[in-house]
Formats: structure tokens, sequence, C-alpha cells
């Protein structure tokens, strides 16, 4: 690495520096993310590299990854280019299934190891009772196969927990790095990740504190980019996140969750949100900071504004799964001609019948 970039590396921790360090001499992404750590700006070619690289879903490239998500929000991308990387930041933080499947093969491998070894000293042993009859003359032979996996499970086991352990650093790491970037390039489309993550908590994975406060951080960037275009873009839970994350939120991201609220919310933000309205007992900071606000409005009555909205799109979006039934039956029942079912031909009205409620005397 050169000089300078130990010198000058402001735009990306000293983790992520390290990991670029230990990045493979021939690799496509190493001099790209020297330049991005000293400020150099990339060409749109050396970013399309990037992008492909975050895009690369094979365990063998997982700490590619690692610095990919960190170095994408230190770039000046195009409309196009922009669209690439957050959606493949989203996938990389939602998606836990490849981010390193090199460590899930070598606990594989220990697994099976640990199969193989169980079953063939179940095999000595079954063998040397049937065999010998309880005679001690073979018993060698078990003592072998018990002595081998005894010294196998010393050895395996170890690796196995130290394996578990690389991985779910190397997930936590990704998982902020990418977090970052999506702040950095305030990704309107991240919020209902984001306002997951930020509680410390995303699906079945745990996050931890430098997680979740990363998460915390890149929020309030992601919730100014929310207009009134992106309703119906958002993933579907995004709405009842943001819901959630007005509960124990800072004064400061209380008003921009509204705001996002009004602007791209969905209806399923309706009942959520009457709920902490009307229930005090909700952690729900009401006091935002002055600068964020409309006039002298509180965030309370903007809420409440914000309220019936998210109510009349809840009835516009489940409108279509209801069905429309005539309050009455059209027409004088004596006018209804009846015709045969499934008649294809043409009958003149006047051989058609008319229905009769009149009982026969």
């Amino acid at each position: 690495m050169p000089k300078e970039m130990k010198a000058h590396s402001q735009h990306l921790s000293p983790t992520v520096a390290k990991h670029i360090r230990r990045l493979g001499r021939k690799c496509r992404v190493r001099p790209i993310a020297e330049r991005v750590s000293v400020g150099v700006a990339l060409g749109d070619e050396e970013v399309d590299v990037l992008i492909s690289a975050v895009e690369e879903t094979s365990g063998r490239y997982w700490r590619d990854r690692l610095v990919v998500a960190a170095c994408l929000g230190e770039c000046h991308l195009t409309p196009e280019q922009w669209e690439r990387a957050t959606s493949a930041l989203r996938s990389l933080v939602s998606d836990r299934a490849y981010l390193d499947k090199r460590g899930r093969f070598r606990r594989g491998v220990v697994r099976w190891q640990f199969f193989t070894w169980t079953v063939l000293a179940a095999v000595a042993a079954l063998a040397h009772t049937l065999l010998n009859s309880g005679a001690s003359s073979n018993s060698w032979i078990l003592e072998v196969f018990t002595a081998t996996f005894g010294v196998s499970m010393l050895f395996m086991l170890p690796g196995l927990l130290m394996s578990a352990a690389r991985e779910d650093s190397t997930l936590r790491q990704t998982i902020e790095e990418a977090i970052a970037s999506l702040g950095k390039l305030a990704d309107p489309l991240s919020v209902g990740v984001l306002a997951r993550l930020q509680t410390g908590r995303y699906g079945t994975i745990a996050m931890k504190a430098p997680q979740a406060e990363a998460a915390k951080l890149a929020l309030p960037a992601a919730l100014d980019a929310v207009r009134e275009e992106h309703y119906g873009l958002l993933p579907a839970d995004a709405t009842p996140a943001l819901c959630e994350a007005l509960v124990g939120a800072g004064h400061n991201h209380t008003m921009r969750i509204l705001r996002a609220l009004q602007a791209a919310g969905t209806g399923r933000g309706a009942e959520p949100l009457r709920r902490l309205i009307a229930d005090p007992s909700q952690r729900v900071d009401w006091e935002s900071a002055p600068e964020l606000l409309v006039g002298s409005e509180s965030a309370l009555s903007y809420a409440e504004a914000v309220l019936p909205l998210l109510e009349e799109r809840f009835r516009n979006e489940t409108a279509a799964s209801r069905l429309l039934r005539p309050a009455s039956q059209p027409g004088e029942a004596s006018e209804i001609l009846l015709r045969p079912a499934g008649s294809a031909t043409s009958v003149p009205e006047e051989q058609l019948l008319r229905p009769s409620s009149r009982e026969d005397g």
C-alpha cells in the first residue's frame, strides 16, 4: 500500500484499510480501493468494477465485498450506477445467505468428518462385538478408532467454533460498511431496512452496538430523500418499520419519520400510528427539534395530520379487494325476461318467460 494511503486514509475505516492490504496483488478491486482511500476520483469503468464486485455472490470474494461496500459510499455515481449500487447494498444488508459461504463450507466439512468418525467407531464396536463375542484378542481395533475419534474432536471442535466466530465477525463488518454507504448515498428505498437495524435486530440477525449505531446515523439522510414519487416503491415492511422506529427515536428522527410517512407511507401505517398517538405510555418523543418543524406546529399535531392521509391510502389500497354488490335489483321482476342457460341461439322475446312471484291457486 502506498505511503500516502496510510498518511491520508481519512475516507475509510482502519478495518477496511486492513482488508485492502490483505487483498491479492492481482485482485481488480485492490488498486481501485487504494485510490478511493486517498480521495482520488474514479472513472465510470472503475466504479462499474466495484459494483460488479459487490454483486458477486461467490463465497471466495467475501473480503472484496466488504471493501467495496465501504468504497461505494465515497464514489461519485451516475444515476444508473447509483441504482445498481444501492440495490446491491440493500441486498448485502438484508440477505446474509451469500456473505461467507466459505465459512459454512469449512463447518460443513467438520460436521461430515464428525459424522464419518462416529459411524466408523460404531461399526468397529459392532463388528468387535459380533465377531469376537467379547474376546479381547482384537480389542485394539476399537481402541484405535476410539482414540482417533477423540483426537479428531480435539482439533475439529475448536476449528468449528473459530470458523463460526469468523463468519459472524465478517458478516457484521460487511453489514456495517454497507449501512454507512447507504446513508452516504441517501437511498430512500433503504429506510425500512435501516429502521429495523437501528432497533438492534433484523430478521434472525441480532445486531450489536456498532451496526445499530451505523443504521441510526444513516437513517436521517435516507429519510430526507423520501419523496411523494416513492409512494408504492418502498418495500412492503418499510411503513410498519418506520412506525416502530418512532418508539424510542430521538427528537430529530421523529419529525423526519413523519415526513417520510406523509410522502410515501402506505395504509399499513395507519393503525400503528393511531395507537402511538392515542397511547401516552408509548415512548415517542413528540417534542421534535424546532428547526425541523413546519412553522410552530408540534410533532404530535403533525402526526395527527398525517394519520387521515394514511387512513385514506388504506381505503384506496384495499378497495380492489372488496367485492361490490348492487344495493337493489335493477328493474321490476315482471320486466325481466328469462333466457335458457347456455343457449347460444337468439330467441325472440315474445317466446321468453317472465318470472312471477304469484303462487298457483
